[in-house]
């Protein structure tokens, strides 16, 4: 459309247009914004919503707040500003290097998302991404304190500002931080949350132990009672009305006898807080049983947790951890449930099966956002079913796709067999297939090691061919009251796993480690997504997503021996006639059985 035309169009439909542009693809909100003077003024709400500082280093977070203070001056922006988020720039950039977002990663006062994994999932992940560590020495003190003063004077000129959002790291526990120093996080915390800020909606608390002794290992004095905030030292104290609460262990040093969320913090929450008003609980707590030598969860565990389902009807997202994917969820789901994030437990030979999807699917119509794991098979005939099944949700937008490259089971060896264990012989192996392998990963075959680098072999053309797939059986499913040829499918994240999964023999070497270089070259991950533009909805940009790690993988893993399966990866692709070609980019993803037919 052109300038003119938007300039013709009312307020109201240039607002709603620029909140759609915001709400799929933010960074278009800045071209939006200079096509004129009327569209810049519409934006601007939008482009100064959310500010953010990194509070890691005081004299540049000094220098941010006069340079931000500056902008919002200019652009008569002050009353634009909703949310003000402090955070640690090092955590932020080691978590992002990989999301190749120009705006979300250089932007440092504009209106960001918090989170480029909002972008991917369709959710907030602050605890990952926004962390930080303030540094607090003697000589940095002042500094600090400077800095936030400046910062508390740019506060008072945001009167429209309405969520401050801070990601500290919390250290008490006994009272001290890691440094032997007297800590009252813990006080702090417990007064803004019981009256002293009782708008406080959302909270996230991750525990990690301080230091009750000295350098000499002598135990630290009692520190002084907390005087309070100078502000209000009579705040009234009224039990909390917190609308998202998640209490958990920082896993930073991942001391297993100092990982157990104490059962006092947990009942003074639940004490301080009304738990009627809460609309997200997370407790994360690890349990320790040190004499358990047997564990196994019976079906009645099962059927508890689905009786618990199903008493939340008003839920609309999930997240399930390690389910047994031969029992059936979804007869515990409601219908209105629009996010599941389902990980079922890792057992070699087992997954979702095509019924399984499906019934999710039908049960669950209006889920919009979807991560699960789905086994390989080679891109036959039973995978290709798993991604039409993965079609028959009708309004899926979003969607992480794991794929399960797993190795089968072995079984007990029948008599006479000295060895035992066995595994099956697929139809289509040959003869050099059938052979077994040699050493540690024995009995299983050399066809095995074959199947397991066919279907961790995941390039674009595959990624796109699985799109294809679930998009065709949504468009035949979607119903929206309009006839459309583009299927509601926007995003598709696909990652391989379970390479190296075979039983483990109790040795000091992780059994099949050797096949990681070829791992690494083969399991390739790629973020899909359609173009935003209304005119080439058709079209689906692809690019591989995590590409600098594996890229270190692989390099790390240059002095490993690879000469042991390569004989298996050239049958499966032979060489060029060149002979010129690296064998870590001289292959290709075999085709979908649809692609071929």
């Amino acid at each position: 459309m052109s300038t003119s035309r938007l300039e013709q169009l009312p307020a109201e439909l240039l607002r709603r247009i620029c909140e759609y542009i915001a709400h799929s693809h933010r960074p278009t909100v800045l071209s939006f914004a200079l096509a004129s003077k009327r569209c810049r003024s519409v934006a601007k709400r939008l482009l100064f919503h959310t500010i953010s500082f990194a509070v890691d280093n005081p004299p540049q977070l000094a220098r941010d707040v006069l340079d931000c203070t500056a902008t919002l001056q200019r652009n008569l922006a002050f009353a634009d500003v909703y949310t003000l988020v402090i955070h640690d720039s090092r955590e932020h950039k080691a978590k992002d290097e990989d999301y190749d977002d120009t705006f979300a990663s250089r932007s440092r006062f504009s209106g960001l998302p918090l989170s480029p994994s909002k972008l991917i999932y369709g959710r907030l992940e602050p605890r990952s991404l926004l962390t930080a560590e303030l540094v607090t020495r003697a000589d940095s003190t002042g500094h600090m304190d400077a800095a936030w003063q400046s910062l508390a004077h740019l506060v008072r000129r945001l009167q429209a500002l309405a969520d401050v959002l801070i990601w500290m790291r919390y250290e008490d526990t006994d009272g001290y931080d890691g440094e032997g120093m007297p800590s009252y996080h813990a006080d702090a915390v417990d007064s803004m949350v019981r009256g002293l800020a009782p708008n406080l909606k959302e909270v996230h608390l991750f525990y990690e132990y301080g230091c009750p002794e000295d350098d000499n290992g002598n135990p630290l004095p009692p520190r002084a009672p907390w005087r309070g905030f100078a502000v209000d030292n009579q705040a009234s104290c009224t039990p909390a009305r917190l609308e998202c609460l998640e209490l958990g262990m920082d896993f930073v040093f991942r001391l297993p006898d100092r990982l157990i969320l104490e059962e006092a913090v947990v009942h003074n929450w639940a004490v301080n807080t009304e738990l009627s008003s809460l609309r997200t609980l997370m407790i994360s707590r690890t349990v320790n049983y040190k004499a358990l030598n047997s564990l196994m969860l019976v079906q009645a565990y099962y059927d508890d947790v689905k009786r618990f389902l199903r008493s939340l009807s008003q839920l609309t997202s999930l997240e399930i951890i390690a389910w047994d994917p031969s029992i059936s969820l979804a007869a515990a789901l409601y219908p209105r449930l629009l996010e599941l994030w389902l990980r079922t437990q890792h057992v070699l030979g087992q997954g979702l099966d095509e019924a399984a999807v499906a019934e999710l699917a039908d049960r669950c119509p209006a889920i919009e956002t979807l991560a699960l794991e789905i086994r390989r098979s080679r891109g036959d005939a039973t995978e290709v079913a798993l991604y039409r099944a993965l079609g028959r949700f009708a309004h899926l937008r979003r969607l992480a796709l794991t794929l399960d490259a797993s190795p089968p089971p072995w079984f007990p060896a029948a008599p006479p067999a000295v060895e035992g264990y066995d595994t099956d012989v697929d139809p289509s192996f040959d003869e050099f297939d059938r052979s077994y392998l040699s050493g540690t990963l024995y009995p299983y075959r050399h066809g095995h090691i074959r199947d397991i680098l066919i279907n961790t072999a995941v390039d674009e053309t595959l990624a796109r061919a699985i799109f294809r797939t679930i998009c065709a059986v949504q468009t035949r499913n979607y119903t929206h009251g309009v006839t459309t040829t583009i299927a509601p499918l926007e995003r598709m994240k696909v990652q391989v796993a379970g390479g190296k999964s075979f039983p483990h023999r109790g040795t000091m070497v992780p059994v099949g480690n050797d096949l990681s270089p070829y791992l690494a070259a083969l399991g390739r991950q790629w973020l899909l997504e359609r173009d935003v533009r209304d005119d080439a909805r058709d079209v689906v940009h692809a690019r591989e997503f995590n590409k600098k790690s594996r890229l270190r993988s692989m390099n790390s893993g240059w002095a490993q021996d690879t000469s042991r399966y390569l004989p298996i990866f050239r049958r499966i692709w032979p060489e060029k006639p060149s002979g010129l070609a690296d064998w870590r980019d001289d292959w290709w993803s075999w085709p979908l059985i649809t692609e071929t037919t």
